[in-house]
């Protein structure tokens, strides 16, 4: 087949695919639906993918249908499966299941942006207030309502194709901008999004109970919260959160009825050539709650080859082991019209995939193109089959502040780590 030996989970430089224009805008993209007997190519927005390559141990090339799907009734017991979509490649290796979802770390948006603007009613004097906008497709933070009078205004979300609405949440707290000690009101409207106008949405704060959720750090550990709230209908969004240090975290959270929450810690290590971090989260908790002590795996480090070592696709890459994780190796530039290597593998020794049969160049190692290998490990999953269950879990990078977390967050509890060090 000629592919490599791992994959790699979405990143900043994922490319974007621009569709239909306008907000609300609609497209002909059926939805996904499942077929036990056909895998399916879907982007990080669970958009099926037509037209994606397909290669699969056993089988010959094969095109993505409408629908995303493909053939696997071909396959070897266990095989390998290699798709791509545009200048993006991957490869899952030692499948076994017949419906993997492949997810390609590409977004499929609509370039038009939706304005919405409005004030927020019923706000206390003295206390901090914000607003965050929310659709099924993406999400504000917290924007700062500051002094009266209570207006807003945001034009930062690129609102997708399947959001042909979205809702403006108001949130009232104690405490400063970026790290409230209680929630006192919420208020929440919904709003229809037009293709070529504002938006408007006026929510009217009405008092809440604050819950607070109470996690312990294993001993000799530590890091930084995120909290998340999962809303009831369906949309997702990023809360501020504070924390004066210490081993017990005490997070607050805003207790509206029907919202669950989940809590995201993050540990980095800086070295002189490379840093690498972890991630731990706790998913689908309510308002309050107190947690047995979370712990952040060591992040599955290069053993070879060497920060800065030239590598290409006959390098051996090999990491360290972290228990219950399946890996992600990927090789990205830092320009999004470059192509981008990815692989997804239990072992811990992988190369770079080869997708040459599929139009993608090798990479180039010059003076204007840098590319970085990065392995990861997310679990727990126990093999490369549960890790084609559904979109692949990475850790909170830069890029998923702007999406709604359930995009690649697995069920319940995981963790995460990466490390970036070998550049060419």
């Amino acid at each position: 087949m000629g592919m490599g030996e791992s994959l790699d989970r979405p990143r900043t430089f994922a490319v974007v695919l621009l569709l239909a224009a306008g907000c609300g805008g609609s497209t002909s993209v059926p939805p996904v639906q499942p077929d036990a007997s056909r895998g399916r190519v879907v982007s990080l927005n669970r958009r099926p993918l037509p037209g994606s390559q397909i290669r699969i141990t056993g089988c010959a090339d094969q095109v993505t249908e409408a629908d995303g799907s493909f053939d696997t009734a071909c396959a070897a017991p266990s095989y390998d499966l290699a798709a791509t979509t545009a200048n993006v490649g991957i490869v899952y290796q030692g499948l076994t299941r017949r419906d993997p979802q492949v997810t390609i770390p590409v977004e499929i948006s609509s370039d038009g942006w939706c304005p919405v603007y409005g004030t927020v009613g019923g706000r206390t004097e003295e206390r901090e207030a914000g607003v965050l906008i929310t659709s099924t497709a993406a999400a504000s933070q917290v924007k700062g309502l500051g002094a009266t009078p209570n207006g807003f205004f945001s034009s930062e979300v690129l609102w997708l194709d399947a959001s042909p609405s979205a809702t403006v949440r108001g949130l009232e707290w104690i405490g400063s901008l970026n790290g409230p000690t209680a929630f006192t009101a919420y208020g929440a409207v919904r709003v229809p999004l037009v293709a070529g106008t504002d938006s408007t949405g006026s929510p009217v704060l009405a008092p809440i109970a604050s819950g607070t959720l109470t996690i312990p750090f294993e001993a000799g550990q530590g890091g930084m919260p995120d909290l998340w709230a999962e809303w009831p209908e369906g949309e997702t969004s990023r809360l501020p959160t504070g924390w004066a240090g210490g081993p017990v975290l005490a997070v607050p959270t805003p207790d509206v009825p029907g919202a669950s929450f989940t809590v995201v810690l993050t540990r980095a290590e800086y070295g002189q050539s490379s840093s690498s971090y972890s991630s731990a989260w706790r998913r689908g908790l309510p308002a309050t709650a107190t947690l047995a002590p979370v712990a952040l795996p060591a992040a599955a480090a290069f053993t070879a080859p060497l920060a800065e070592a030239l590598v290409d696709l006959s390098t051996d890459f090999s990491y360290t082991a972290v228990p219950g994780a399946v890996y992600l190796l990927s090789l990205e530039s830092g320009v999004r019209s470059h192509p981008q290597y990815y692989a997804v593998t239990s072992a811990t020794t992988a190369r770079i995939p080869d997708f040459t049969w599929a139009g993608l160049p090798t990479p180039r190692w010059s003076g204007d193109t840098l590319y970085t290998a990065s392995v990861s490990a997310v679990g727990p999953l126990g093999s490369v089959d549960a890790a084609a269950g559904g979109p692949l879990p990475v850790e909170p990078d830069a890029w998923a502040w702007q999406m709604p977390f359930r995009f690649w967050l697995p069920p319940a509890d995981g963790f995460a780590t990466r490390h970036p060090p070998v550049s060419a």
